[in-house]
This record gives C-alpha cells, sequence and structure tokens, in this order.
C-alpha cells in the first residue's frame, strides 16, 4: 500500500514537497520525501526531475528507522513518523551516510527519541557528535558486524567508504534480503512510482548521478561491489529516487561494468573551489554588520583560507561603506590533537592488517604524533601570504585587526609524546595557544618557549604531500 501525503510547505519558495509512505517489506516501511522542484545538488549537480530522500522503518521486536531526511521537511517528515511508531519506542537510528539531506533531521529525532542508540561508522559517529551538539547513546559498526532486531531482522553491515563520503556503510536485512544502500545506486528523479518500472525513463539520470558521485571513487565501488556479492538480495532501497527491483541486477552490473572502464582510463580533474552550505557568506554578512565572529572547528588549511577571505571581505564591506573596522576582531580555531589520534589510529590499524612492504610500513610509522604540527605550520603559511596581499595591506592602513590563528585541541592524548609538543612547536607571532589546565601545569614546568612556527616548514610540506599517497586525505 503506498499514502500520498500533501505537504503544507508547498506554496513556500523550497518548491512542491510532498511525501509518500509504502510497505516494501515484510514489518518494512519506506518514508519518502518528494522534492520536485529542486533544480541543483551540490551546486554544480543540475538537475532535470527534482529528487527523493528516502527513509526507512523495520519493525522486529526492536524499531529501527534507517536514514533520516532534508531539513526542509521537517514538520512533514517527523509528523509521519509520528503517524507511524511512538517515540519512545524506537530503539535504534541507522545512519548510512551523514551527508545533510540524510542527516538533517537526526537531531530532531534525537530530541524527541532521546533513548536511541545511533549506529554507524566510526566516521559517521564522529561527524554527527559535531553535527548534533549533543549527547547519545552509540553503536559503531563496520564490515561484518550485525544487529538482530528479531523476528527475523538480523541486519548486517557493510563498509563503504567514500561512496561518496568516507563515512558510508550499507544495512542489509537478512530476513527481507532488501539491501539498504542510501546514496549508491540512487539517483535524483522525483515520480510517485515507488519503484524502477520503467527503466527507460530512468537511465539518464542514473548514469549522471554515477558519473558525478561514484565515478570519482569507482575503486571503492569496485571493493564495494565485491563485498555485498555474498549477499541475495531482492530489493535496493536506495536514498535517492526510485527503489530497485525489477531490474535491480542491471542496475548493478552498470555500475561493475562503469566502474571497472574508470579505473583503467586515464585520469584529468578539473578542480574547482565552491561552497556548498554558506558559511563563509555568513561569516561575510556578520563581519560586515559589525558583529565579531570566531571560527572555530578548523582541521584543513583551505577551510582556513576560506574563513580568513571572509573575514577580510566582511571588513572590505564596512570600508565601503565608511564604517570603522578597527574594533572589529576573530580567531580562526584550528584543531591539533584531534587530527593525530585519528592518523595515529589509522596508522595502527593499517599496521595491525599486516604491510608486507617494508618502505610503505616505515613511512607510516614514521607520520605518526606529527601531521596535527605540520598541518598548523601549512596553516601559518598560509596566513604570512594573506597578511602580505594588497587587499590586507589596504585594510591594516585603516586600523584592521588581524584574523588571528588559534590553537586548539592542544593536550597530548599519546602518553608516548611529549605533553606540551602542541605548544612548542606552534608560538608564533599573530597566533594565540588555548590550553587545559594540564597543558598549562606541564607548560610552567617544562616548556621551551621559542618562535618555532616558521621552522622546518618545507619538511611540513613534504610530509603533507606524503598522505596521499599513504593513502590519506
Amino acid at each position: 500500500m503506498v499514502a500520498l501525503v500533501k505537504s503544507p510547505q508547498a506554496a513556500r519558495p523550497t518548491g512542491r514537497l510532498t511525501l509518500q509512505t509504502a510497505e516494501i517489506a515484510p514489518d518494512t516501511t519506506a518514508i519518502r520525501c518528494l522534492d520536485w522542484d529542486r533544480d541543483r545538488f551540490d551546486i554544480e549537480f543540475e538537475l532535470r526531475n527534482g529528487t527523493t530522500y528516502n527513509s526507512f522503518l523495520v519493525r522486529g521486536d526492536k524499531l529501527a528507522l534507517i536514514d533520516t531526511s532534508h531539513g526542509k521537511f521537517h514538520d512533514l517528515y517527523l509528523n509521519e513518523i509520528a503517524a507511524q511508531i511512538n517515540w519512545a519506542d524506537l530503539d535504534y537510528l541507522i545512519v548510512n551516510h551523514t551527508e545533510p539531506d540524510h542527516s538533517g533531521l537526526v537531531k530532531a529525532v534525537l530530541q524527541r527519541a532521546p533513548q536511541v542508540t545511533v549506529v554507524g561508522s566510526k566516521v559517521a559517529i564522529q561527524f554527527l557528535q559535531n553535527l548534533v551538539h549533543q549527547p547519545f547513546e552509540s553503536l559503531m559498526v563496520k564490515s561484518g558486524s550485525e544487529l538482530d532486531l528479531g523476528r527475523g531482522h538480523r541486519l548486517e553491515f557493510v563498509s563503504a567508504p567514500n561512496l561518496h563520503w568516507p563515512d558510508t556503510i550499507f544495512t542489509y536485512d537478512t530476513g527481507t534480503r532488501v539491501l539498504f544502500t542510501c546514496d549508491v545506486f540512487g539517483m535524483h528523479y522525483c515520480d510517485d512510482c515507488l519503484t524502477d518500472e520503467m527503466p527507460h525513463l530512468l537511465e539518464a539520470d542514473f548514469q549522471t548521478y554515477y558519473d558525478c558521485l561514484m565515478g570519482p571513487n569507482a575503486r571503492s565501488v569496485v571493493m564495494a561491489l565485491k563485498r555485498i556479492e555474498k549477499f541475495e538480495v531482492d530489493l535496493i532501497a536506495t536514498g535517492h529516487g526510485p527503489l530497485l527491483l525489477h531490474h535491480r541486477a542491471d542496475w548493478v552490473d552498470r555500475y561493475r561494468t562503469w566502474s571497472q572502464t574508470q579505473t583503467k582510463a586515464e585520469t584529468f580533474v578539473a578542480l574547482f573551489y565552491t561552497e556548498d552550505y554558506g558559511h563563509s557568506d555568513r561569516l561575510v554578512r556578520a563581519i560586515a554588520d559589525g558583529i565579531n565572529v570566531n571560527v572555530t572547528l578548523l582541521f584543513s588549511v583551505q577551510s582556513y583560507v576560506d574563513s580568513a577571505w571572509a573575514y577580510i571581505r566582511g571588513l572590505e564591506k564596512r570600508v565601503e561603506r565608511g564604517e570603522d573596522i578597527s574594533r572589529l576582531a576573530s580567531v580562526a580555531s584550528f584543531f591539533l590533537s584531534r587530527i593525530d589520534t585519528k592518523v595515529d589510529d589509522w596508522v595502527d590499524e593499517q599496521l595491525k592488517e599486516g604491510i608486507p612492504d617494508m618502505a610503505r610500513r616505515e613511512k607510516l610509522t614514521e607520520i605518526k604524533g606529527k601531521v596535527a604540527i605540520a598541518n598548523a605550520k601549512l596553516a601559518y603559511k598560509e596566513y604570512e601570504k594573506i597578511i602580505a596581499s594588497d587587499r590586507w595591506q589596504a585594510l591594516a592602513q585603516k586600523g584592521a585587526n588581524v584574523q588571528r590563528l588559534l590553537w586548539a585541541s592542544t593536550s597530548t592524548k599519546n602518553p608516548e609524546y611529549s605533553d606540551v609538543m602542541y605548544v612548542d612547536e606552534l608560538v608564533g607571532p599573530d597566533t594565540v595557544n588555548t590550553m587545559p589546565p594540564n597543558t598549562i601545569e606541564a607548560c610552567a614546568d617544562h616548556c621551551d618557549v621559542d618562535s618555532r612556527i616558521k621552522t622546518d616548514v618545507d619538511k611540513a610540506e613534504h610530509l603533507i604531500a606524503s598522505l596521499e599517497g599513504l593513502g590519506l586525505n
């Protein structure tokens, strides 16, 4: 049975939004949010037929919700879930992928069902912790992990990293033989038709979706396909578009053929920088309005550069209006030990699996505890380029204050490392170092304070450049 619900938000500028529910297997309900008029995705991805955001309920002795929806469906989606279940009965929220079009309502679900256990990959759980900013119970899963909901619904999980985010997993219900894949095998095609009954209408959007999202990670596609070969699949429940029922083998074969071809092809890359979620624009507007803004949770050098130029654009707008800029200030908060912790954990996993190549093993060992400081030194190098630019110098003459780099997450997590490593190595002009009490005490005792932020920058560049060859982004 399929139920269609019309959105009360239909008259808003977001376009026509409707909702479709359907029983797709025993004890399994699809909740499809239909975004009829969406004409663009991830900025560069033009849509011809809108899109859908698909979510699923699986009822065993335990109750699981698989993925949520886009934030624009807030009322419509949450009201439908409330009509389907009692929030207090929800046991698990399985997050196959944390991109906002699938996790946009995770926080709202947690607010209504605080008892729920969030299930996802290690990366997904970490992403969600930074997304929802509230404590929640979690269960980290990987390939081979299982979760028994009872009544024949035993879920098995498959790691599918880089399809197309590093957090992706598949969820397979051994009882109904439904494979929940989120973005993988999906397409941006909005229609009331629940499944792939008319493949000729879907082919173009299916291939465009693959080319834009999956093709660049063809090797990861091939690996994921190998991992699901053991499953007998009756239905592929995707996160976008119709569910794949009638021609599922053909769709999978296309992924296999395209990916095998792609992995053998010579690669050419056109690199553009775009910003999808508007954070830089909001920073520009805030500074232009005279609001002091601190930027936090920076991990990449490029993110820092973006925030620095956004700060400058905001100051320039004030100058254009003849307004004072001398009282505005900002810091860009760069996180340190978290980076080394993640890198070290990844290296340890690689070494545990066994690496026959002695040279590669040595290179992996050498990067432990060094990536965060190298990354920070490269950020400071970019800072110096920015303040030397003509645009900044013009602002400085009008009294502008620099956006200082602030080093955060400076407590050393690995007891084998120096407990002041994130202080000693990063002292420099126009920087701020925030320290927890234990690091302050250690620094008072044995810090060797000197300006080292500009030393060994060439070594830092070499180290960061070597990471991709080792398998780190």
